[in-house]
């Protein structure tokens, strides 16, 4: 077996009681915040792929002409659509283990993230009849968490203004 399939046995892997148990209380509370920051992160990253894919699909729409270059750029797309599911994947299963941890399944920061809400409006055009009525996914609205240190917030400043994708055709 290699080393990157080996089962680490966190505290979110047992229940509490066994938790417990086994003395791994203050573990679980360091796990659970790692895992918190990396839901988040996660979350940024769901939304940055579903950014560059909505970004890189007007640009084919405009300037990708003919047989050869719309198919690379179908395989650019399906790429960049993968990095979604991928980003939208790695999320659940952090949300998975805080569940485990103790986080209140109805938390709503980070609530269940399903496949048919991996999309955003376009900003890049003009408003549809319509548009204003269809609200986005709940992940657009939630940004950093409420009580951080000033050195917190000054990183999350930081951090939140880093170009992290810049990527097209």
């Amino acid at each position: 077996m290699t080393p990157e399939k080996e089962r680490l046995n966190l505290p979110s892997s047992f229940n509490q009681a066994f938790r417990s148990q086994l003395g791994l209380d203050e573990l679980a509370k360091v796990e659970y915040a790692l895992r918190e920051g990396r839901a988040h992160d996660a979350l940024e990253d769901v939304r940055l792929a579903i950014q560059a894919y909505n970004y890189n699909v007007g640009f084919k729409k405009l300037n990708v002409h003919g047989q050869g270059p719309n198919t690379r750029a179908q395989k650019i797309l399906k790429d960049f659509n993968a990095q979604k599911l991928d980003a939208a994947d790695k999320y659940q299963r952090t949300r998975i283990a805080l569940l485990n941890l103790g986080l209140a399944p109805d938390d709503p920061a980070l609530q269940d993230l399903r496949r048919d809400q991996l999309w955003a409006k376009d900003t890049s055009t003009a408003a549809k009849l319509g548009d204003t009525k269809k609200e986005d996914p709940w992940f657009w609205t939630i940004g950093r968490r409420s009580g951080l240190s000033q050195d917190e917030l000054q990183e999350w400043a930081v951090e939140s203004m880093s170009p992290n994708w810049n990527t097209t055709f």
